[in-house]
Protein backbone atom coordinates (compact mmCIF):
# COMPACT_ATOMS: atom_id res chain seq x y z
CA UNK A 1 0.00 0.00 0.00
CA UNK A 2 0.80 3.60 -0.75
CA UNK A 3 -0.71 4.85 2.00
CA UNK A 4 -3.35 3.27 4.88
CA UNK A 5 -6.08 5.73 5.05
CA UNK A 6 -6.46 5.69 0.50
CA UNK A 7 -8.64 3.65 -1.17
CA UNK A 8 -6.28 1.45 -3.67
CA UNK A 9 -6.68 -1.42 -5.50
CA UNK A 10 -10.12 -0.84 -7.02
CA UNK A 11 -10.99 -1.30 -10.73
CA UNK A 12 -13.71 0.29 -11.99
CA UNK A 13 -14.56 -0.28 -15.71
CA UNK A 14 -17.20 -0.29 -18.33
CA UNK A 15 -19.77 1.42 -16.27
CA UNK A 16 -22.45 3.73 -17.51
CA UNK A 17 -23.90 6.47 -15.36
CA UNK A 18 -26.60 8.69 -16.38
CA UNK A 19 -27.14 11.86 -14.84
CA UNK A 20 -30.39 14.63 -14.34
CA UNK A 21 -28.89 16.65 -11.73
CA UNK A 22 -29.73 20.59 -12.62
CA UNK A 23 -26.72 21.77 -10.88
CA UNK A 24 -23.60 20.87 -9.00
CA UNK A 25 -21.52 17.44 -9.29
CA UNK A 26 -23.27 14.29 -10.13
CA UNK A 27 -19.49 12.21 -9.34
CA UNK A 28 -16.84 12.56 -6.27
CA UNK A 29 -13.69 10.80 -7.14
CA UNK A 30 -11.31 10.68 -4.35
CA UNK A 31 -8.67 8.28 -5.05
CA UNK A 32 -4.86 8.01 -6.24
CA UNK A 33 -3.99 7.06 -9.79
CA UNK A 34 -1.44 4.53 -8.39
CA UNK A 35 -3.20 1.27 -7.75
CA UNK A 36 -6.59 2.05 -9.01
CA UNK A 37 -7.84 1.77 -12.71
CA UNK A 38 -11.25 3.93 -13.83
CA UNK A 39 -11.86 2.38 -17.42
CA UNK A 40 -13.93 2.32 -20.09
CA UNK A 41 -17.20 3.68 -19.07
CA UNK A 42 -19.75 5.97 -20.38
CA UNK A 43 -21.00 8.93 -18.77
CA UNK A 44 -24.23 11.06 -19.79
CA UNK A 45 -26.16 13.93 -18.62
CA UNK A 46 -29.21 14.46 -19.59
CA UNK A 47 -29.18 18.29 -19.30
CA UNK A 48 -26.06 18.64 -21.22
CA UNK A 49 -23.77 19.50 -17.74
CA UNK A 50 -21.80 16.61 -16.27
CA UNK A 51 -19.91 17.94 -13.39
CA UNK A 52 -17.81 16.31 -11.04
CA UNK A 53 -15.75 16.64 -7.86
CA UNK A 54 -12.26 15.30 -7.92
CA UNK A 55 -9.15 14.84 -5.75
CA UNK A 56 -6.38 12.47 -6.88
CA UNK A 57 -4.65 11.70 -3.60
CA UNK A 58 -1.42 11.37 -5.56
CA UNK A 59 -0.66 14.31 -7.53
CA UNK A 60 -2.08 17.54 -7.82
CA UNK A 61 -4.73 17.24 -9.57
CA UNK A 62 -8.03 18.45 -7.30
CA UNK A 63 -11.28 20.18 -8.95
CA UNK A 64 -14.90 20.87 -7.67
CA UNK A 65 -17.39 20.89 -10.13
CA UNK A 66 -15.38 20.70 -13.26
CA UNK A 67 -16.29 19.51 -16.10
CA UNK A 68 -15.83 16.35 -17.55
CA UNK A 69 -13.39 16.95 -20.00
CA UNK A 70 -11.07 18.30 -16.91
CA UNK A 71 -11.17 15.18 -15.21
CA UNK A 72 -9.91 13.17 -18.87
CA UNK A 73 -7.20 15.60 -18.60
CA UNK A 74 -6.61 14.62 -15.26
CA UNK A 75 -4.98 11.54 -16.73
CA UNK A 76 -6.83 9.13 -14.28
CA UNK A 77 -9.50 8.00 -16.88
CA UNK A 78 -8.82 5.75 -19.81
CA UNK A 79 -10.75 4.80 -22.44
CA UNK A 80 -14.08 6.70 -21.20
CA UNK A 81 -16.73 8.54 -23.09
CA UNK A 82 -19.49 11.23 -22.52
CA UNK A 83 -22.17 9.97 -24.54
CA UNK A 84 -25.79 9.15 -24.71
CA UNK A 85 -25.88 5.40 -23.59
CA UNK A 86 -29.75 5.38 -25.47
CA UNK A 87 -31.25 3.58 -22.32
CA UNK A 88 -34.17 2.88 -21.24
CA UNK A 89 -35.57 2.14 -17.76
CA UNK A 90 -38.46 0.72 -16.84
CA UNK A 91 -39.12 -0.81 -13.26
CA UNK A 92 -36.10 -2.58 -13.09
CA UNK A 93 -35.74 -3.69 -17.07
CA UNK A 94 -32.64 -2.17 -18.74
CA UNK A 95 -32.88 -1.97 -22.69
CA UNK A 96 -30.49 -0.62 -25.06
CA UNK A 97 -31.33 1.19 -28.61
CA UNK A 98 -29.56 -0.70 -31.40
CA UNK A 99 -27.02 2.22 -31.70
CA UNK A 100 -26.14 2.75 -27.92
CA UNK A 101 -22.34 3.23 -27.60
CA UNK A 102 -22.82 0.41 -24.33
CA UNK A 103 -21.73 -2.36 -26.26
CA UNK A 104 -18.02 -0.71 -27.40
CA UNK A 105 -17.30 -0.40 -23.65
CA UNK A 106 -18.15 -4.36 -23.15
CA UNK A 107 -20.78 -3.24 -20.86
CA UNK A 108 -23.27 -6.51 -19.51
CA UNK A 109 -26.11 -5.82 -17.60
CA UNK A 110 -26.53 -7.61 -14.28
CA UNK A 111 -29.50 -9.48 -12.86
CA UNK A 112 -32.26 -6.74 -12.58
CA UNK A 113 -32.64 -8.90 -9.32
CA UNK A 114 -29.50 -7.31 -7.61
CA UNK A 115 -28.79 -4.16 -9.47
CA UNK A 116 -29.53 -0.81 -7.75
CA UNK A 117 -31.19 1.82 -9.96
CA UNK A 118 -31.62 5.37 -8.12
CA UNK A 119 -34.48 7.87 -8.91
CA UNK A 120 -32.23 10.77 -9.42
Amino acid sequence: MFNETWPEGNSLQRNIIVTSNPGGSSLRYFMPKQSNILANSLVWSTNGQFKLDFNVLDGLAKRSNASWQEWLDAGVEHGSNYADPCVTIAGNQVSFCPQSPAEKIGFQNIPADIGLIYPH
